[in-house]
Formats: C-alpha cells, sequence, structure tokens
C-alpha cells in the first residue's frame, strides 16, 4: 500500500470518527523515514490537520531463544542505536509538519520476538533474564524521551512474544519481565532529572542493523522526581559487578532504599527480586550493582 493511498483512507476515517466522539485518540500507522514523511505530508495537509494524535512505530529485537549467543546478547543492547535514530527522524518529521508539537509517537509493538517464535507455536516463548534487561533498556529509551513519546506497548502481555504473564488454564505465572515493569513504575508521573556522571563507562555492545559497534553506557541510567521522590534505575547488562555512587546537587540525601531484579545468567529462566544494601556517606548513596541486573533506588 502507499502511503498517499493510506492517508487517503485515514483522512476518510478520521472525518467521521473525530465528528462522533471527538475525544478519541487517532494513531497514524507509520513505518520507514520515507513512508513516515509522505504519509505526514498528506496527512498534516488541511482539512485532515489536527485530526491525527499519534504516529505509531514498531522497534522488535530479533534473536535466538533456545541457546546464548554473545553476538545476539550484544545487539540486544546495540539495538538502542537504530531504534533512538527512528524515534528521533519521526519526531524531526512530526515537528516538521506539526510545528506545534501536538502529535507525538507511540511505539505501539516492541519487544524481543525470537526466530522460533512462529505461528505454528503460536508466537509463544519463555521468559529469561536477556528478555528482562531488553525491556528494561527500552523503558529507559522510551523515559528518556518522553517529551516525544505518549504511549508505548509491550508486545504481548499475555503468552505472546515478549510476554509479561504466561498462563494456562487457571494457572499464571509472571515472567522475569513482569517485575522489570512492576520496579519501574516506580518512574511512573515524574519528570526526568538530568544526570551526570564522573565516570562513564561504555559496554562494546553492537548495532545489528549497521553491524558496528555500540558504546552501550554503563551502568545505563535514567533517574526522576516525583510523588515517589527521586527515583533512580540503573541497568547493568554486562557480566561485570559494578560500584556506584549517586548524589544530588544542591541536596542532602537523608534515605536511601533500594532492589535489584538479578539472575545467574542472560540465559536463565529464574529471577530474584529483593532489597539492596545501601551505604549512606557524605558524599552521596553508594551501592553495588549485580551483573546481569536492574536496581531501583529512591532516595529521601
Amino acid at each position: 500500500m502507499r502511503p498517499e493511498y493510506y492517508a487517503d483512507l485515514v483522512r476518510q476515517y478520521s472525518v467521521f470518527i473525530k465528528t462522533a466522539f471527538p475525544d478519541v485518540k487517532l494513531v497514524a500507522v507509520g513505518y520507514t523515514t520515507e513512508w513516515n514523511r509522505r504519509l505526514l505530508a498528506n496527512l498534516m495537509e488541511r482539512p485532515c490537520r489536527g485530526r491525527v494524535d499519534m504516529l505509531s512505530l514498531h522497534q522488535y529485537t530479533g534473536g535466538k531463544e533456545d541457546v546464548f549467543d554473545e553476538e545476539d546478547y550484544r545487539g540486544y543492547f546495540g539495538s538502542r542505536a537504530w531504534k533512538e535514530r527512528q524515534i528521533l527522524e519521526a519526531w524531526g518529521l512530526l515537528t516538521a509538519f506539526s510545528p506545534e508539537g501536538n502529535v507525538k509517537i507511540v511505539v505501539d509493538e516492541w519487544g524481543i520476538w525470537y526466530d522460533a517464535a512462529r505461528k505454528e507455536n503460536h508466537l509463544f516463548q519463555r521468559g529469561h533474564i536477556k528478555d528482562a534487561l531488553l525491556a528494561a533498556s527500552d523503558l529507559h529509551l522510551y523515559l528518556r524521551h518522553c517529551d516525544k513519546i505518549a504511549m508505548a506497548n509491550i508486545a504481548q502481555t499475555v503468552n505472546v512474544l515478549h510476554s509479561v504473564v504466561l498462563a494456562e488454564g487457571p494457572k499464571a505465572e509472571p515472567t522475569p519481565t513482569y517485575f522489570v515493569f512492576k520496579m519501574l513504575k516506580e518512574h511512573k508521573r515524574g519528570r526526568l532529572l538530568t544526570l551526570i556522571s564522573d565516570d562513564a563507562k561504555a559496554w562494546p555492545a553492537r548495532d545489528p542493523r549497521e553491524g558496528k559497534e555500540y558504546p552501550y553506557p554503563l551502568p545505563d541510567t535514567v533517574a526522576t522526581v516525583g510523588e515517589n521522590g527521586i527515583v533512580v534505575s540503573l541497568l547493568n547488562p554486562s557480566e561485570e559487578k559494578m560500584s556506584v555512587e549517586l548524589s544530588v546537587v544542591g541536596q542532602e540525601i537523608g534515605s536511601a532504599d533500594a532492589w535489584a531484579l538479578t539472575g545467574q545468567d542472560p540465559q536463565a529462566e529464574e529471577v530474584d527480586v529483593g532489597p539492596v544494601e545501601v551505604a549512606l556517606e557524605a558524599e552521596g548513596a553508594c551501592l553495588r550493582l549485580s551483573p546481569f541486573s536492574l536496581t531501583v533506588v529512591k532516595l529521601g
């Protein structure tokens, strides 16, 4: 389907739906940067301007499920390179065609899609530590671009692809990714904070689309401030232990609580989630990050 033809269909549909239900949010389906450019060039003409609220992107990550492949694993985190490019290119087009900034991005499908997941097995995948760490990495990316991204929907919630819950009959159990969502919800309704690192490290991940090395930050960190105070999440997908010191400019840290998701190795299906010891010192809050871990710290 040509983007111009699709734009005509969106224009036609939007007239009816927005007239009957003016508060409904309409999402136009995005694809490549060139597709998006041609689509938006038609959609943002009057009288359609103002009838589309979001542009969708898909951001799946491929890999092998049943074996641990070092190149695949580094590609999971190096995929941030093309994902961020896609977000920035889409946002550049949106701001060019709609300078008011009213049209946002929705990443309406994202997550890991293993080679073995096919219609014959109903796209079923088991949950692994590596899935959870990738989910945390992607959510960190979306949090950093929360001014551009209105919504991000993992695909899918139960029993299909990057599941949060696996269910069979009356039984259900959480996957490792479930705990990532449970932990990162502490950022909800917070305002993004600027981070300054005195000793930044880079892990040699790999951009699978460009085939180039991508310097993935260690730890990958996001901080917000909101109703839960200051919340800092730190992701360490490497096999190295790390020591971290957190401080807040112009503010003394009075308390710190932390908990972490850890696993023995990326291929493991069992996950440990529990409290982490934090030492309050004059310089700030000090803690250690386990290999293959996500840690969330609440500062008071």
